[in-house]
């Protein structure tokens, strides 16, 4: 499904005519796929919650995750899991090289200041578990799966035509490839998304 956003920009012009209007054109896709890119965040929920301790995900459905990403000028991209018992593997391993960031403060429900990319999960994960990942409540411990609700905010060189990520570093970016990727993605619970510019904004910054 494709979400189409006017945002109206306003410039002053040398001429005499005064203030311009410019509409744009954002194009918003989402579809069952897990994209491949820099990543910023890797889960911007757990950075912050508000309220009492978090009683589960503060991001629960792909919109809020496509909004988080408008909202970092630097994001043009964004995967979230949407499979309730948890999207793909590797999580154990990633976050043995980027482990939980402290809490900054006596559990301090504020935002974390770092500077990014912020590759480890925040704090403030559902449930507080040591490692962030998926975690089961039958055998009270995590999997190797990331975690239901995990919003990880991306940026890709060609918003348009982003690429699948492939776990294996012996895959090859061709057609095959990227379809092979993108059906996995799909039957792990992957959602992503990317934000593009129409052709009436072009000449503007990637990300609005």
């Amino acid at each position: 499904m494709v979400r189409m956003v006017i945002l109206t920009l306003f410039g002053a012009l040398w001429a005499t005519t005064g203030l311009a209007v410019l509409q744009c054109t954002v194009e918003a896709e989402t579809i069952p796929r897990n994209i491949d890119g820099e990543l910023l965040v890797l889960d911007v929920g757990s950075l912050a919650y508000r309220g009492p301790h978090p009683a589960g995900p503060p991001i629960t459905d792909a919109a809020q995750c496509a909004a988080a990403c408008g909202q970092l000028p630097a994001c043009n991209a964004w995967t979230f899991c949407s499979n309730p018992k948890g999207c793909g593997s590797g999580c154990k391993a990633w976050v043995a090289k980027h482990p939980k960031l402290p809490t900054q403060g006596i559990a301090s429900p504020g935002p974390i200041n770092a500077d990014l990319p912020i590759q480890g999960f925040g704090p403030w994960t559902f449930p507080q578990t040591e490692n962030g990942c998926q975690y089961s409540f039958d055998t009270d411990s995590t999997s190797d799966a990331w975690p239901f609700g995990l919003c990880s905010l991306k940026r890709v060189k060609d918003p348009k035509n982003p690429q699948d990520y492939k776990p294996s570093a012996a895959a090859i970016t061709t057609e095959s490839a990227n379809k092979a990727a993108a059906a996995a993605a799909a039957s792990e619970g992957w959602d992503s998304g990317t934000y593009a510019l129409s052709a009436d904004c072009q000449g503007l910054p990637a990300n609005i």
